[in-house]
């Protein structure tokens, strides 16, 4: 009876600890929000008081505390950059609304006010043309498709600069003009790579005077506003100047698990055996024997699984995204590199990966810790390991595909399409065309022949022994076609992504079941869940 007594004192206590909690939580929101301790609702409301007084500065500053004790509460960002505008700061009213919008979050005046003040401050239509995807992504919306198709037809009906020596290989500087410069035009162009537009502070004035291109390597991009205010594409020229005969590429410097750290590295072969990142157990590793059974190898977060003699190379989330390395039997974790890594390539010896403890600008390391290196000062979150060459998407660069050699030098943008999911096949580059609606493409390594490769739009995939297993955006699914985009089938209706192909299987990611580890043969069949 007193053993009874006190288990239900001890419940009474637990519950009443509870309900303490929760009440100490709603407090906690409430303040958050009505602004007891100058929360969101307290700035929203001195903000307002500083407008009444025509007090801007000091309504911006209400307004952007509100903004952080509430980051996801349009109210605030449309204040503040309504104001930023009233100052005559038009660069910092849509700095603020771009950082809601760049959260996905759902209103539909955020894009709308924004929309305004692009095409007010002259911004580039593919700006604009970026922005209305997205609304168009998240809302559906026909009126957001109907200001895009008049925007693209715009730019259609006014023709893109066109120069007296177009982008190339020279021996020596050379000087381009305009050829098709009519009266009432207006010409802008850049050569550091960013976009030009009338409002961009590295935009140059095309003024009839010759452009200087200079020793190296420049990228020109040119556009045209018409008398009437219409805007034309962008249109890019790459040009080389100099010697580039004693360029070389290192065919032992490639990525060693092929294209499968594109999609996350999720499973690696060594030996013969199959290692997996387990998302379902807090993507330890384990190793899959010839049964069917997984065997723990480490409890350690593993992403971007690499081998190298033997041992499993990863990116380690249980010590901020540190490099390490282990023995395939569980033994001499070691730390190779403290930095904080995002994307990581093993490739004959040397690690390249994008360090996010710098700017996430592109280094290498070697696999034993030493000799690290900065190779490229772009912001890179993709690339691939090909022939002593990376390729890797620009985020500096609106997304670009450029390339680089792996000792930092001959950098080069090969094209202006916003570039994902880069892989390689033989002699070309496979990437998702963002600027095409997402379709797969292909490219030459020099950047000259380009090719639409996949008429659908595709969210993820992997090229592997002459066939591209990609994952359907609007069709979901797993589909396996060729380099052509032909003979295209569907391996599984699942919908699954993050794909890593090691031996004869298919490995993804099944977001169609709580997104656990699944693998299938190439031809679709055995479908076996991992995790």
């Amino acid at each position: 009876m007193n053993r009874i007594i006190y288990h239900r004192k001890l419940i009474k206590l637990f519950a009443w600890l509870l309900a303490i909690l929760i009440c100490f939580g709603g407090v906690f929101v409430y303040l958050s929000l009505s602004g007891f301790d100058g929360g969101y609702q307290e700035q929203l409301s001195r903000g307002n008081d500083k407008l009444a007084e025509n007090d801007l500065e000091g309504a911006l500053k209400h307004f952007e505390k509100a903004i952080k004790a509430s980051p996801t509460n349009a109210e605030a960002y449309l204040l503040a950059a309504e104001t930023c505008y009233s100052l005559g700061r038009m660069d910092d009213a849509i700095s603020i609304l771009e950082s809601y919008t760049e959260k996905r979050l759902r209103t539909p005046a955020v894009y709308d006010r924004l929309l305004g003040y692009y095409k007010e401050s002259g911004a580039t239509a593919e700006k604009q043309i970026s922005l209305l995807n997205l609304a168009i992504q998240i809302f559906g919306d026909s009126t957001y498709a109907d200001q895009l198709a008049e925007i693209r037809a715009q730019m259609k009906n006014v023709p893109v600069p066109e120069l007296s020596s177009p982008g190339g290989e020279y021996e020596q500087p050379l000087s381009v003009s305009v050829t098709n410069f009519a009266e009432g035009d207006t010409v802008y162009y850049t050569t550091d790579g960013s976009n030009p537009s009338s409002s961009a502070k590295t935009a140059k004035l095309y003024d009839g005077k010759a452009i200087k291109i200079g020793k190296g390597l420049t990228t020109l991009k040119i556009m045209r506003i018409d008398s009437a205010g219409n805007v034309s594409h962008t249109v890019e020229h790459i040009y080389q100047v100099g010697d580039v005969s004693n360029i070389k590429t290192d065919t032992s410097v490639v990525a060693a698990t092929g294209n499968n750290t594109v999609g996350g590295g999720a499973s690696v072969v060594v030996d013969g055996v199959t290692y997996y990142s387990s998302a379902k157990n807090s993507h330890s590793i384990y190793r899959l024997g010839e049964d069917g059974t997984s065997e723990l190898v480490s409890s350690e977060e593993a992403y971007y699984l690499s081998e190298y003699k033997g041992q499993l190379y990863f990116v380690n989330a249980s010590d901020g995204n540190a490099i390490y390395r282990i023995n395939t039997d569980g033994s001499q974790l070691k730390r190779v590199c403290p930095d904080a890594a995002g994307m990581m390539q093993m490739a004959n010896g040397t690690i390249f990966y994008q360090n996010k403890s710098d700017n996430s600008n592109l280094y290498s390391v070697k696999a034993d810790g030493s000799d690290k290196k900065l190779i490229v000062t772009d912001k890179v979150t993709q690339f691939n390991v090909v022939n002593g060459t990376v390729f890797y998407k620009n985020d500096t660069a609106s997304d670009a595909l450029y390339s680089v050699l792996a000792d930092g030098s001959n950098k080069r943008a090969l094209l202006e399409d916003r570039a994902s999911c880069i892989n390689y096949y033989g002699d070309k580059i496979y990437y998702i065309n963002l600027s095409d609606g997402g379709k797969i493409y292909s490219v030459s390594f020099d950047g000259n022949v380009r090719s639409p490769v996949t008429t659908v739009a595709v969210s993820e995939f992997n090229v592997y022994d002459g066939s591209i297993y990609y994952r359907g955006s609007s069709d979901k699914g797993i589909f396996r076609t060729d380099l052509t985009g032909g003979d295209t089938v569907r391996l599984t209706s699942d919908d699954g992504g993050k794909f890593s192909i090691s031996g004869e299987y298919l490995y993804y990611t099944n977001y169609s079941d709580s997104s656990n580890l699944y693998r299938i043969s190439l031809d679709g069949t055995g479908r076996t869940k991992l995790d």
